[in-house]
């Protein structure tokens, strides 16, 4: 049997898999029929994919789990995989959220969600841009409530995020058999519509994912590291499952190259970012600062642990990050 099924076998109170839908899996052991819970640790937590003839597969005994190696190894490595990128993809979620919280750009005083929309309110400028707040940590007495929090953090961040983690992303896919092209889309129908002030709900929602297929099995997945901002919460979808829940088109990609500033040196060009200049200035400081951090704390063992330890490093992550972006702030002010 290969020996990495075999490490972190659960014991005898692991409580059933949650599974991707949310849903606890009890069943039956692959060979013997006899009723268990246990899994191979290879395949805890893997996400489903609507792929025929693929689920999830349980055992009562090592003995059992060895008999049924040869026919369960190809299902065992797709989700071991699965697992891994679902939580590169969590990770990417996590770093978005911890940098934007230091460096936020929106002057808003409250956001509230009613008649199905998150909305913002934003201090009196002239005219509808929200753009006039040079970067500063997220004003959390604007809101206690999480889900307000994240939607007000990546409200329209998905174009940002995939220039800014770009290199965190390559780094932590290193050995990974996987393609990976960012993708604009038109969201017909978002979980929770999201708009600033009064107003009808737009018809249409611009956003940018990462559309990733798995080489070797053929499969196609969505990766949404600022879904939080229309109310989507989950962060690795089946590509079809995602257009065909939020109504979604394509319309057009780009090649993966771009660095932490690519967007904004693209911005820079347009006559309309005179007036933002300051302000692109800080965030392109900002994400150069970033980079170093990715360059020099990110490392390989991070997304190789058990879940508890995973959520664990995370959390330690985002504080870490948190803590660098922020010394960066105060050298700036204490050298202005």
């Amino acid at each position: 049997m290969d020996p990495q099924c075999r490490q972190g076998w659960p014991d005898e109170n692991t409580p059933a898999l949650e599974g991707w839908a949310g849903i606890n899996i009890s069943t039956q052991c692959a060979v013997c029929s006899n009723p268990t819970t246990r899994q191979c640790s290879g395949c805890v937590d893997g996400p489903a994919y609507p792929t025929p003839g693929l689920s999830n597969v349980y055992y009562c005994s090592r003995d059992c789990q060895a008999v049924d190696w040869p026919w369960h190894q190809e299902l065992c490595s797709r989700l071991k995989l699965r697992t891994k990128i679902h939580r590169i993809a969590t990770l990417l979620k996590a770093v978005m959220l911890a940098y934007r919280e230091i460096v936020y750009d929106m002057d808003i005083t409250d956001i509230t969600s009613k008649d199905g929309m998150f909305r913002f309110i934003q201090i009196n400028h002239t005219g509808n841009n929200c753009l006039h707040r040079v970067h500063a940590p997220f004003p959390n007495n604007i809101t206690t409530n999480p889900e307000h929090k994240e939607v007000a953090l990546l409200f329209e961040q998905g174009t940002a995020a995939m220039a800014l983690l770009c290199r965190l992303t390559k780094k932590l896919l290193i050995g990974l058999d996987v393609t990976l092209v960012p993708v604009e889309i038109i969201m017909k129908k978002p979980k929770v519509p999201a708009r600033i002030g009064p107003g009808r709900i737009p018809e249409y929602f611009p956003h940018t994912v990462w559309f990733m297929e798995i080489d070797r099995s053929g499969e196609v997945w969505i990766l949404d590291p600022t879904g939080a901002q229309y109310g989507i919460q989950d962060v690795f979808v089946p590509w079809k499952h995602y257009m065909n829940e939020y109504e979604c088109c394509f319309i057009g990609h780009y090649p993966y190259h771009r660095t932490e500033t690519g967007d904004l040196d693209y911005f820079a060009t347009l006559p309309a970012a005179r007036k933002l200049a300051t302000k692109i200035a800080v965030e392109r400081q900002a994400r150069i600062v970033f980079s170093s951090f990715v360059d020099y704390l990110v490392t390989g063992d991070l997304l190789d642990v058990l879940e508890p330890e995973f959520k664990r490093r995370v959390e330690g992550f985002q504080e870490n990050l948190k803590e660098h972006m922020s010394m960066y702030f105060h050298y700036k002010e204490a050298n202005v």
